[in-house]
């Protein structure tokens, strides 16, 4: 398990419509997302759904804290990380 030394970080990430509706209704309770942002367990997630036809958010957003996390699962692409997320809030209709 990896822990940050500091402070938990907020993450804000663009969500594709298929993968944000299932993370909403609970049938996709963590992401595999890209190692940029050095991922650590406590970190908040701020998933935004965006519309990629449109180029434009959604509104709809969901809040979770990282639970836990893993680096180099097979399948899974090098550089990557699968988190799993508890969500603690979902919103409709904000906007930036």
């Amino acid at each position: 398990m990896t822990h940050r030394a500091t402070a938990p970080v907020t993450h804000d990430l663009k969500t594709w419509p298929q993968f944000f509706d299932a993370t909403w209704t609970g049938h996709k309770p963590f992401e595999i997302r890209r190692n940029d942002r050095d991922f650590q367990i406590g970190d908040l997630l701020c998933l935004k759904e965006w519309d990629p036809k449109g180029s434009h958010y959604t509104g709809r957003r969901i809040s979770a804290v990282v639970r836990d996390l893993w680096r180099g699962l097979p399948g899974v692409k090098p550089n990557h990380v699968a988190m799993l997320l508890e969500p603690f809030m979902r919103a409709d209709n904000l906007f930036d």
